[in-house]
């Protein structure tokens, strides 16, 4: 995906959102599960496909990405721009970017293996 250079109404600004935000755009198997206890707004979007990605535009320098960790959970490929970072999801509950040039990026986060991986938070650091 080329980078983008402009904002419109679907670029994500500085904050932090829930993985139900209209602006993350999920595409394969992906499910919403509710009520789940720690997660944030007691959200969180599981993928039981690898293949399955999620996909959208920000304005910042830093991206947190949120997610829940357990035993069969897999690796994410978190693509920035032309920059690709693997996150494995057996352990933690946090991934931070690299620090980026302030501007409009685009990324994409694909299940790349195991059972499942899960998104439960973006966090946009202007």
């Amino acid at each position: 995906m080329p980078p983008v250079t402009t904002l419109d109404e679907t670029t994500i600004l500085a904050g932090k959102y829930d993985d139900t935000d209209a602006r993350l755009d999920y595409t394969g198997d992906w499910v919403s599960e509710l009520f789940v206890s720690g997660a944030f707004k007691e959200t969180l979007y599981i993928s039981p496909e690898i293949g399955d990605s999620m996909t959208f535009t920000f304005f910042g320098k830093q991206l947190i990405l949120g997610y829940k960790s357990d035993t069969g959970f897999g690796t994410l490929t978190i693509k920035i721009d032309n920059s690709e970072y693997s996150l494995n999801q057996l352990t933690g509950s946090e991934w931070v970017s690299v620090q980026l040039s302030q501007g409009v990026h685009s990324v994409t986060v694909l299940h790349k293996d195991g059972d499942f991986v899960s998104i439960d938070y973006i966090n946009i650091i202007e």
